[in-house]
C-alpha cells in the first residue's frame, strides 16, 4: 500500500472516530481512489456498416478517446443516433493510469484542438479501432489482436475487448 493510501485510511479512521464520516458515502468516494473505470463504447451502425468504437476512462483525469471524432461523446451520440454498446473492463491502478496519461498526452489522439489532430486518420491504416487498440495496450490490457492489422474494424476490437473482462 502506498503512503498516500495509508494517509487516506488514517484520515478515514480519524473522521469515523470523530463521528464526521458517513461510511456509505466514503465507500462511494473511494471507488476511484486507486483504480479507474474503463469502458469500451461500440456503435455497430453508420459509416457504411463500418461502425465506430471509443474508449472512456472514468478517473481523476478522465479520458474520452473517440478518434477522429473530436473525443466528444455528444458528437458520437448525435452522429450514430443511438446509445452505444458498453463494455466494462477490469479497472486500472493509479500507476497504470499515470503511465497511460503520459503516453496519451503525447499521442495523436489527445487534443482534438491541435492542428495535427486527425491528419493521420486513414480508414484502412489508422482509424478509430487502431486508436482504441493502441490505448488498451498502453493501459496494459492484453488485447488478443496480433500486431496492427490493415483495415481493423471496430467490431473486431469490441469482440477482442470482450475477452479482456473474463
Amino acid at each position: 500500500m502506498s503512503i498516500s493510501s495509508y494517509l487516506f485510511v488514517f484520515s478515514l479512521l480519524f473522521l469515523t472516530a470523530c463521528g464526521q464520516a458517513d461510511l456509505a458515502g466514503v465507500a462511494a468516494a473511494t471507488s476511484n481512489y486507486d483504480t479507474a473505470k474503463v469502458q469500451v463504447f461500440y456503435w455497430d451502425n453508420k459509416n457504411l456498416g463500418f461502425g465506430h468504437i471509443a474508449l472512456n476512462i472514468d478517473a481523476a483525469t478522465p479520458v474520452y478517446l473517440s478518434y477522429a471524432m473530436g473525443n466528444d461523446l455528444a458528437t458520437d451520440l448525435q452522429k450514430h443516433g443511438k446509445e452505444p454498446e458498453v463494455l466494462l473492463l477490469p479497472p486500472r491502478s493509479s500507476e497504470e493510469l499515470s503511465s497511460f496519461n503520459d503516453w496519451y498526452e503525447q499521442s495523436p489522439y489527445s487534443d482534438s484542438a491541435r492542428d495535427t489532430y486527425g491528419q493521420d486518420y486513414h480508414l484502412l491504416k489508422h482509424n478509430c479501432a487502431h486508436a482504441v487498440v493502441n490505448a488498451l495496450r498502453k493501459l496494459e490490457y492484453h488485447v488478443p489482436i496480433n500486431g496492427t492489422p490493415l483495415a481493423l474494424r471496430p467490431s473486431q476490437v469490441y469482440r477482442a475487448a470482450s475477452k479482456i473482462q473474463r
